[in-house]
């Protein structure tokens, strides 16, 4: 087939104008001037879009579909107040078919605005039937918690069982009574979240680490997302502290940064993914470097939740590789990479005055819509390690793509499709969404999922919370 457009943007090469682009089966096998492309394939079927822009689906490097279901439904709340009720309602109230549900609204949203890789953090485990449901591409890390050293063997066979669960699971997979357990297989891959320095402990952070290594599986951790975070691992005090003591739970201070405690348990490398990053001291960006790690970059998440920034500029500068990521949308309140995009660009780092912004000056080390719009595609595949296959618009990669409309009223005039993508155009231009070179939305329609049926379920989960009162 043959998709034609107004602009094609490669991300790796110059804006094509009228541009068309080759799939056959799920790979892209060729691209450029729409007039060359038909003359040389005249017998493809071919899917115009006028108007709009196509280029690579967007990767959102760091979600929790689980949690969809809580969009707006905590609001106005400090961090830990809405760590610790988020945590009853998930664990309390929600059923394991409500976090189903929940799941599967969050596919919708994505494919509905342009995402086509997820890096999602799973916990209960319904999310994986959302996947394979959708035929989104994606990273799913099982999520892990305990602080109790002496608990570490025990959670470690748990998450052993829960692994060969979700493989089991992928390879049964049954689509329209029709195998296709080699495209399932293709598109996602599996992963581990040991949660964060303050609830996995140092014993199950080193169970995990050897596990991940033998089975190279990559690895998620959140990290340096907050000031009671590195209250607790420099000096022991704070809320975790007391909240850890309040359980009986010994905790050794290990009188460092975050980022520097997960360094000296041998947790980094090129295959873990940090998320958050905010709370960052100057030696803490050497060690990311020095590691060769990816950083998952939440801007609304952590302005809406008021824990802070990540210092983008510094992160840049220092040449670290960072994806962008919208967090749950309990916290964010959506999946729209587009907005994430308009907040990097926004990001109070670029008016520091310190050494590296006077450094700065020169026009081609500015960030710019370019490098936003390369963040939210190819940046986002090498965050997940998956830029081999994705991320671009280039010969042999996989045909994950879409096309934004921008003939609408706020994206008129458009004189540059790039910054009409990064600051005017919203997840709803979305016109088309492909993975693996299959439509999973076209023509205002999801092909994979009914929306519908999905709507009437949600409606039923919504009346069940609204009559809680969260304690």
């Amino acid at each position: 087939m043959i998709l034609s457009a107004r602009w094609i943007i490669p991300i790796t090469s110059k804006v094509i104008s009228s541009g068309a682009v080759l799939i056959q089966g799920n790979k892209i096998k060729d691209f450029g001037p729409a007039s060359t492309i038909l003359n040389q394939y005249p017998n493809e079927t071919i899917y115009n879009y006028p108007g709009s822009v196509i280029l690579p689906g967007l990767i959102n490097v760091h979600s929790h579909l689980e949690l969809t279901i809580l969009r707006g439904y905590l609001e106005n709340l400090d961090f830990w107040e809405w760590i610790k009720k988020i945590s009853h309602v998930k664990y309390k109230v929600l059923t394991l078919e409500d976090i189903g549900i929940s799941s599967l609204l969050g596919v919708c949203e994505a494919i509905r605005s342009g995402v086509t890789t997820l890096g999602d953090v799973v916990d209960l485990g319904p999310a994986l039937d959302a996947f394979l449901q959708s035929g989104l591409r994606g990273i799913i890390y099982q999520e892990m918690f305990s602080p109790i050293n002496s608990e570490a063997p025990r959670v470690m066979e748990e998450l052993k069982k829960k692994i060969s669960r979700h493989k089991k699971e992928i390879i049964n997979f049954d689509r329209n009574k029709s195998k296709i357990t080699e495209n399932v297989q293709s598109l996602l891959t599996l992963g581990i979240s040991p949660h964060s320095p303050y609830t996995v402990s140092p014993t199950l952070f080193d169970l995990i680490n050897k596990f991940s290594k033998l089975h190279q599986m990559p690895v998620c951790i959140h990290v340096a997302e907050s000031v009671e975070e590195t209250n607790l691992i420099k000096h022991g005090t704070g809320p975790i502290s007391d909240g850890l003591a309040d359980r009986g739970i010994e905790w050794k201070v290990p009188g460092c940064t975050p980022v520097e405690y997960l360094e000296r348990l041998g947790l980094l490398s090129n295959n873990v993914l940090l998320v958050h990053c905010i709370q960052l001291e100057t030696s803490d960006y050497d060690i990311l470097k020095r590691n060769n790690v990816s950083v998952a970059y939440c801007p609304k998440s952590n302005f809406k939740l008021r824990t802070g920034f990540l210092n983008l500029n510094k992160m840049l500068q220092k040449e670290i590789e960072v994806g962008l990521g919208t967090d749950s949308v309990a916290s964010n309140n959506n999946m729209d990479l587009f907005e994430e995009m308009r907040t990097a660009a926004f990001s109070p780092s670029w008016l520091k005055k310190d050494e590296i912004n006077r450094n700065n000056s020169r026009k081609e080390n500015q960030f710019c819509a370019y490098k936003a719009l390369k963040m939210a595609t190819l940046g986002g595949a090498l965050s997940l390690g998956l830029s081999d296959s994705i991320g671009s618009i280039e010969v042999g990669k996989k045909a994950d793509l879409i096309s934004v409309d921008l003939t609408n009223i706020h994206t008129q005039p458009t004189f540059c499709p790039v910054t009409s993508l990064v600051f005017s155009a919203k997840g709803t231009d979305v016109n088309m969404t492909m993975v693996d070179g299959k439509f999973l939305f076209k023509d205002n329609q999801f092909l994979t999922l009914n929306k519908s049926k999905l709507y009437e379920s949600v409606d039923l989960i919504q009346e069940k919370l609204q009559a809680l009162v969260v304690e």
